[in-house]
């Protein structure tokens, strides 16, 4: 798979493979924010058929809408082409490790 955010509003720092179904993503500061990160943008491409787990990393936001069951927009290029939201198991938690919230 090909995770990119070339493109105006992208924020993708970095991404690690944790296996072949499960992704860490981590996220840029927003501009002129003094660090500060709630949002994401980027795209996947050549992306296999079956269910894939995204871990996105660096919220600095406490409260999120996340936690109390909204689920991220996406949107499939050549099918619908509409953004809905989806995902399964959307949580949104501190984790330790990296010291921040991720969803």
């Amino acid at each position: 798979m090909h995770f990119e955010s070339k493109f105006e509003s992208g924020n993708l720092s970095a991404v690690a493979r944790k296996n072949q179904r499960e992704f860490y993503i981590f996220m840029r500061e927003d501009t002129n924010t003094f660090g500060l990160r709630q949002w994401f943008y980027y795209s996947v491409s050549n992306k296999k058929a079956g269910k894939f787990k995204f871990r996105v990393y660096k919220y600095s936001k406490y409260y999120s809408l996340y936690k109390e069951g909204m689920r991220p927009f996406v949107r499939a290029m050549g099918e619908d082409e509409n953004w809905v939201q989806a995902g399964e198991n959307v949580k949104y938690e501190y984790d330790m490790d990296t010291k921040s919230h991720c969803l």
